[in-house]
């Protein structure tokens, strides 16, 4: 093997070695940023309920007590922008974007949408 094939032997080895390391990468990124997500979401609903039953036990009688509730909204409201961030690096990372019809998942170059049919 001549030296100038064994050079682009070892380039090609090393850029598929590259994009191979890179897509593993990301892989790696999106399974934490799922798992992150999702434990967001349940923590979002143990918010939920403990809002509803502070809701209630304040509300039972016709009272209302609406500064018992501020820090649950403010919980509510961080966590919730903390999802929809981590939605978008999800997005990205798959090379996704949201239809802006039917939110649904959609490939980035997609053109229309395949669930709603609609033109991006």
């Amino acid at each position: 093997m001549d030296h100038q094939k064994f050079n682009k032997l070892a380039e090609y080895v090393k850029d598929t070695t590259t994009f191979a390391a890179k897509k593993s990468s990301n892989l790696l990124e999106l399974s934490k940023l799922t798992l992150e997500t999702k434990n967001l979401g349940k923590n979002l609903k143990v918010v939920y309920i403990e809002l509803g039953k502070l809701f209630y036990k304040a509300n039972k009688d016709n009272k209302d007590k609406a500064e018992n509730y501020r820090d649950y909204f403010n919980n509510v409201e961080e966590t919730s922008k903390k999802i929809e961030h981590l939605n978008k690096k999800i997005l990205k990372l798959k090379d996704m974007r949201l239809c802006k019809l039917c939110n649904k998942e959609i490939s980035k170059n997609s053109v229309f949408c395949p669930a709603c049919g609609g033109k991006l």
